[in-house]
């Protein structure tokens, strides 16, 4: 959906079916009694669109690219 707003956002790209894996099984362990991690990563992806550049016209544009 991201990339169907003007400007398309940035957004970061996450497998959910991991997420809902290790949430289901973090899940579980709760409801055994087992000790479960405080923290738990899972790999993310950045889908770089409109909104993560400068303003077109932008000062700083000069300064980051001259011509």
């Amino acid at each position: 959906m991201a990339q169907f707003i003007t400007p398309p956002l940035t957004t970061i790209r996450v497998c959910t079916e991991t997420m809902g894996r290790l949430g289901a099984k973090l899940l579980s362990d709760q409801l055994n009694g087992r000790d479960t991690p405080v923290t738990v990563t899972v790999s993310t992806q950045l889908v770089e669109r409109g909104t993560c550049s400068l303003p077109r016209g932008s000062a700083l544009n000069n300064v980051l690219s001259p011509n």
